[in-house]
């Protein structure tokens, strides 16, 4: 992470399933006077599991005890609108992490954040509470396929190949399950039909593309070409 001072953690994460990229955010209008508390801090979309950061320009103060004990005072510098469940750590003595429970961030939702700063650091009285935002990601999914493949030994069996692209990391021990085939391969009337809709191709074998450029000739050029 960059250490420029009061810098938004920004992050461009490349995962196997898709591209999550955490920019620079919060409400808008930040004092810039909590540069001189705040190193940095989480804003802009953040995935769904990810941690809810803010880190001090000095080491945490104030926070003593247990494990259990520390958690706990950690967790209650933090208040969320919407509310959101979750636990929060010491990473580093200038970090505090706020981990979500799972499932608690809801995809596409605005969250605001009141952090008691003063509990940990010591402020003057303007700067006691810092108030920052982000957003949870929307979650999104997309299918890329290759060619259907007819091989001439089987011309009654087809396949084709893709890639499932999700917009966060995943857990599936078998991905195939996530991916359901209406048809088992073999070409029948029914699935030339179910194919042929699917890719919008009407019955006399026109796509979109094609009716366009028919509506283009028939609209611009009185059905062909001028005989004038």
């Amino acid at each position: 992470m960059s250490r420029n001072r009061f810098s938004c953690l920004s992050a461009a994460i490349l995962i196997a399933c898709g591209i999550i990229i955490t920019s620079c955010g919060g409400r808008d209008n930040v004092d810039s006077g909590f540069s001189a508390y705040v190193e940095a801090f989480t804003g802009g979309i953040v995935s769904g599991n990810a941690d809810v950061i803010v880190e001090l320009t000095a080491p945490v103060t104030g926070i003593s005890g247990t494990e259990e004990e520390i958690s706990d005072r950690l967790t209650s510098l933090f208040s969320f609108s919407p509310a959101l469940k979750g636990r929060a750590r010491l990473v580093t003595p200038e970090r505090i992490a706020f981990t979500p429970a799972p499932g608690s961030l809801k995809p596409g939702k605005t969250y605001n954040c009141d952090f008691k700063l003063s509990q940990v650091a010591v402020t003057d009285k303007e700067h006691s509470m810092f108030k920052f935002s982000f957003r949870a990601a929307s979650k999104q999914a997309s299918l890329s396929t290759g060619n259907i493949i007819i091989r001439s030994s089987d011309a009654s069996k087809a396949s084709v190949s893709g890639v499932l692209t999700f917009s966060e990391a995943i857990e599936a021990e078998n991905p195939a399950s996530l991916i359901e085939v209406k048809y088992d391969g073999k070409i029948t009337e029914e699935v030339a039909s179910f194919a042929l809709d699917l890719l919008e191709v009407d019955k006399m074998g026109l796509d979109n593309s094609d009716r366009r450029l028919l509506m283009t000739i028939i609209e611009k050029f009185s059905g062909g070409q001028n005989q004038n």
